[in-house]
């Protein structure tokens, strides 16, 4: 906290102006002619709202055929506290920190309208985890009406930006920006398996570094300024990641963790941790200015964007990992949507931004874990003697679970909405 007031302070007793351009295409300058300090500051605190609602089904064999049945309605809501500060360095040369404060993050659960104790194909499972068929012992694996509270400081980014080429310092040319970010995983690793409450919160962190090297372009033509970025993420677990071998008593084969008992195990503690995917987004978008005064520093411009994100496969924190207590493999998918903004400055150092935001994931499998790997060369995974007896082979993943990683038994999510609400108040010298 001590940090941010100084960093407050510091805005006061400066007074470069930052690049032009589209706001994705912003870069805060330094030692710029005619200013009363050297560095520029970019100093901004919102709030951001989000509303993630889904309808988890499961396959079920009806009949022949494999059919999903909707098993689980979840509401998500996350609030959080964004604060990022930006030092201009050079011409159009800044390094930046995000440091977001997570409010609160709830997850509700509960039965869709069509599904209840006698039609959920959970309430009813005859199937046990290692793959035997006992309707009498198997029973449900979860209960279907719950909630999960999380709370915390997020993990911190730190990063570089530099424009290029500046339409501020050459108004033939448009405005192109690369960056470059770095997330270091300041907070503390979920674990799925913890019971959670209101007054006692989990973590929600994911010991998960990224590095995420971007580009953006953006062209002002009279009252319109079109833009356009590219980034990817690319992952790295550090130590402090959580492994599904952390407890094993949610596992099927716990005999195949490190230690687990099984001499022919070769899975070590990564093989069962998280996994992190990978992100490809673009944005498209276009900034229509429906009141401009430089001579006032007082703007009113309208942003419309678009925005396309690939999410690879991995075994992560996802939608059914509090009800299975697991981190889990999930399928790739895109997740897509548009945002309404209004951003208005009224004086030449204070802005305000809004933001409305849509979003919508691709169906996807929620728990598709791999049944195993050939250890012998035999050309298939080998599995215990009987289903109640241990794992003497070594090749099964401690990971897989019958019930719900098989055909005709996972988990798969649909119908997700995203709903998001952004206020921002920027002080910029």
């Amino acid at each position: 906290m001590k940090g941010l007031a100084y960093a407050a302070a510091a805005v006061v007793l400066t007074a470069t102006f930052p690049a032009q351009g589209a706001e994705i295409t912003r870069t805060i300058s330094g030692f710029e002619d005619n200013a009363s300090f050297p560095l520029g500051i970019d100093l901004q605190v919102g709030y951001d709202r989000e509303q993630h609602r889904a309808l988890i089904n499961r396959e079920n064999h009806q009949s022949g055929d494999i059919v999903d049945v909707a098993e689980l309605r979840l509401t998500e809501t996350t609030q959080t506290l964004p604060i990022r500060l930006a030092i201009g360095i050079w011409h159009d040369l800044e390094i930046h920190a995000m440091l977001p404060i997570v409010l609160g993050w709830t997850r509700e659960y509960g039965y869709p309208s069509i599904t209840d104790n006698a039609s959920s194909t959970v309430f009813n499972n005859c199937v046990t985890r290692t793959g035997g068929y006992d309707c009498a012992t198997a029973g449900a694996f979860y209960n279907p009406n719950n909630e999960v509270h999380r709370s915390g400081v997020g993990n911190l980014t730190v990063g570089t930006a530099f424009a290029v080429l500046s339409e501020k310092r050459d108004d033939t040319k448009p405005t192109w920006v690369i960056g470059f970010d770095y997330t270091f995983p300041l907070a503390d690793a979920i674990d799925p398996a913890l019971t959670t409450s209101p007054t006692s919160p989990g973590a929600v962190g994911d010991k998960v570094q990224r590095f995420t090297p971007y580009m953006a372009m953006s062209k002002r033509v009279g009252y319109v300024d079109p833009y356009l970025q590219f980034s990817a993420s690319i992952p790295r677990i550090l130590g402090g990641f959580y492994s599904n071998c952390d407890n094993p008593s949610t596992l099927a084969f716990p005999e195949n963790c490190p230690g687990g008992g099984d001499a022919n195990s070769t899975w070590s503690r990564q093989d069962t941790g998280e996994d992190p995917p990978y992100y490809g987004t673009l944005v498209m978008g276009v900034e229509l200015y429906a009141y401009d005064e430089p001579s006032k520093n007082q703007s009113l411009v309208v942003d419309l964007r678009g925005t396309g994100q690939f999410v690879s496969q991995g075994r992560y924190y996802n939608e059914m990992s509090d009800q299975l207590g697991k981190l889990l493999e999930t399928e790739q998918y895109f997740h897509m949507g548009g945002t309404l903004g209004i951003n208005a400055r009224a004086a030449q150092y204070v802005e305000l931004r809004l933001a409305a935001s849509y979003f919508h994931d691709t169906d996807h499998f929620l728990t598709n874990e791999n049944v195993g790997n050939d250890l012998n060369g035999n050309g298939r995974v080998d599995l215990p003697a009987t289903p109640s007896t241990p794992d003497n082979t070594g090749e099964l993943n401690p990971n897989y679970d019958f019930r719900w990683d098989g055909v005709g038994r996972r988990f798969r999510i649909s119908q997700v909405n995203d709903f998001y609400f952004s206020a921002t108040g920027v002080l910029t010298f």
